[in-house]
């Protein structure tokens, strides 16, 4: 946190704004990265929500215009970070944020932006990707552009100690569906599946230990080193489980991390016969004892592994569980089978009687 004032003047800039939300303000998080910004600080926004949507952009696009903001300073978790890259987008480019969400669409460098998480799970801090809720559609849109991936990511684990032991365990689960899925995507890239695995191990031994002692600064320190590096391999594209999750979301206010968590065992096994070899790797990075195992009992033992992982840490892993009404049913296979992220699920989303069961077995 020392380093961030010059790293804002390594950027060239004058007149940072801290985009946040009140929850950091109240805990006085916000007073600290004040401090270390020093004669940079310009504001503070702190209207961001969960699951950002474009209103809240908008405002925070605002109130940086009028205080002539050259650098963004986003602070808290996913929504934190992917409303800064909102933000940037709508003031570089004009008009609101509805006019902007895109895909490749845009040329240049975006406005600065230095990313300070306080969470472990989506690693928004190193993608070119922001998620955004359509709140009328109840339906999460994406801007997909190289120029909005964080300049600079400060991994602070003493930022993340006094998270809730709910959210350690939800934000842990997001990092892993990460990873998972990129290791499994139908567009692999070796450098993301080496990062991808390498996250599923730090994940697998070090999420039990932040949510049994959220004082662990060292288990806290691998937790946000692991969603960066599954924030990374997401360039391999995510998948199903992330398609479910936002569907969920949308409809239901449930967080992320969560709905992913729960997803992902579900998703793993749909996917199973167009992935053995790489659940196989999964399994592995996940501790499980394969040695003569077949394939498909491995790939198996690698979804029940995640189940297990999901009991051990407290974490839902049923719909149920976190209220996801049996009357949403139709709009949650409709709305999974049709999110973008499904593009790089390895088992082709398009039989409903599959994503229907799948579901179904998520309840």
């Amino acid at each position: 946190m020392a380093s961030l004032s010059k790293e804002i003047s390594s950027l060239g800039c004058k007149r940072a704004v801290i985009i946040t939300d009140k929850g950091l303000v109240d805990a006085g998080m916000v007073d600290v990265v004040r401090k270390a910004m020093g004669d940079f600080y310009a504001g503070v926004f702190d209207g961001v929500e969960p699951d950002t949507g474009y209103d809240i952009i908008d405002l925070g696009a605002a109130l940086c215009a009028d205080v002539k903001a050259d650098c963004l300073v986003s602070l808290g978790g996913g929504s934190s970070i992917d409303t800064a890259k909102g933000v940037s987008v709508t003031l570089m480019n004009g008009g609101r944020a509805i006019d902007n969400i895109s895909v490749f669409r845009l040329s240049g460098p975006q406005m600065p932006h230095i990313a300070i998480p306080t969470t472990h799970g989506t690693g928004s801090e190193v993608t070119n990707v922001a998620v955004v809720l359509n709140r009328e559609l109840k339906k999460k849109f994406f801007i997909v552009e190289q120029g909005i991936a964080p300049n600079v990511a400060i991994l602070d684990a003493l930022l993340t100690t006094s998270l809730p032991k709910g959210l350690t365990a939800g934000t842990g689960m997001d990092a892993l569906t990460h990873a998972i899925e990129c290791v499994v995507s139908r567009v692999p890239n070796p450098i993301c599946i080496a990062l991808a695995l390498e996250a599923v191990r730090l994940i697998s031994e070090y999420l039990p230990k932040t949510v049994e002692n959220g004082e662990d600064v060292d288990a806290r320190h691998h937790m946000l080193v692991a969603a960066a590096l599954g924030g990374w391999a997401t360039f391999a594209s995510a998948g199903l489980a992330h398609g479910m999750a936002h569907t969920v979301g949308s409809l239901c206010h449930v967080h992320h991390g969560t709905a992913c968590g729960i997803a992902l065992p579900h998703v793993m096994r749909f996917n199973r016969d167009f992935c053995l070899r790489e659940m196989v790797r999964v399994a592995e990075a996940l501790g499980v004892d394969i040695r003569g195992l077949p394939d498909v009992e491995a790939a198996e033992a690698a979804a029940d592994a995640v189940t297990e992982l999901m009991k051990r840490i407290g974490h839902p892993t049923r719909l149920s569980e976190v209220n996801v009404p049996q009357d949403a049913f139709e709009q949650l296979v409709m709305g999974t089978m049709t999110d973008g992220a499904n593009y790089g699920n390895p088992r082709p989303v398009t039989d409903p009687s599959a994503v229907v069961a799948m579901i179904q077995a998520a309840f």
